[in-house]
């Protein structure tokens, strides 16, 4: 009776250890995306779904990010008008007030025809324009909205409907966590992209909790340039000091809240492209580079 009663135990145990094992293999394993904007997070992120899920397909995701990168192509043009008074040049005659009225324009602003006709004017044929964007290495354009002022042609057009690479490249500002459900390797991962704005920061301790590993984004190709809203500040030396405060956290110094973080260099290709070019002395920023 009792050895019955003992075989029955241990089935039952097996059966309910094969089954949380089960049910662990099955469950996502949640992999979290951090890093300052522009360090090429969220581009990251939509790479991942555009491969792993069709989360980029359909019309509704492309019409959303059309407004984003319309918005994307109105503050590239914004930044070349006024870079370009920053350096002394100025506009012709018959397009100062195409200049004005672009200056006016809200960054949400849906591209109406005269918006597009205006936008397209000037990148086509204002030489201030093309003076200052050849120029652009010597003030900070982020590399998404220098993709989108490459592509103004395409994009001014009234049946324009963005492509995988045009939403992928676009800018997208991340004040919020955003997940994607994906197979891979046989197992099942969340990945959460969370915000990298300043106001977000502060939050990303949160994201330690039920989480396998933390990759962090840094944009290497950055070494050379200062924060838009804080030009004392380097871009490269800021995200060294935001690694830090991640990996030196009194939470993630816990031992039950340790987690694997993989660094990620992103942008290798344009820090490569800026090395070749000697554009940007890196000696000034790591004086032990060689």
């Amino acid at each position: 009776m009792g050895t019955k009663s003992t075989k029955s135990a241990k089935k039952a145990n097996r059966e309910i250890s094969e089954y949380m094992k089960k049910e662990y293999q099955q469950k996502p394993k949640k992999i979290v995306l951090l890093g300052p904007k522009n360090s090429g997070k969220s581009t990251i992120f939509k790479q991942i779904k555009s491969i792993y899920s069709d989360g980029l397909d359909c019309a509704g995701i492309r019409e959303k990010y059309k407004e984003s990168i319309e918005s994307n192509l109105i503050e590239g043009i914004k930044i070349l008008i006024e870079q370009s008074k920053i350096h002394g040049f100025e506009f012709t005659s018959q397009r100062i007030s195409s200049v004005n009225k672009i200056i006016e324009l809200e960054l949400n602003r849906k591209l109406t025809k005269e918006i597009r006709e205006l936008i397209s004017d000037l990148w086509k044929n204002e030489q201030t324009i093309q003076k200052i964007y050849s120029l652009k290495s010597n003030y900070y354009l982020n590399e998404s909205i220098s993709y989108i002022l490459d592509n103004t042609d395409r994009i001014t057009k009234f049946c324009y409907i963005p492509t995988k690479e045009d939403i992928i490249r676009s800018n997208t500002k991340s004040t919020s966590t955003t997940d994607v459900l994906i197979k891979m390797g046989g197992g099942n991962y969340l990945i959460s992209d969370v915000g990298g704005e300043k106001g977000e920061i502060r939050k990303w301790i949160n994201c330690f909790f039920d989480t396998q590993a933390i990759i962090f984004v840094v944009a290497i190709d950055e070494y050379d340039q200062q924060l838009p809203e804080n030009p004392e500040k380097n871009c490269l030396l800021n995200s060294i000091e935001l690694y830090e405060y991640i990996i030196n956290s009194s939470t993630f110094s816990r031992r039950s809240y340790r987690k694997p973080i993989i660094l990620f260099l992103n942008k290798i290709d344009l820090f490569k492209e800026k090395l070749k070019s000697r554009q940007g002395n890196l000696q000034t920023i790591f004086p032990e580079y060689t």
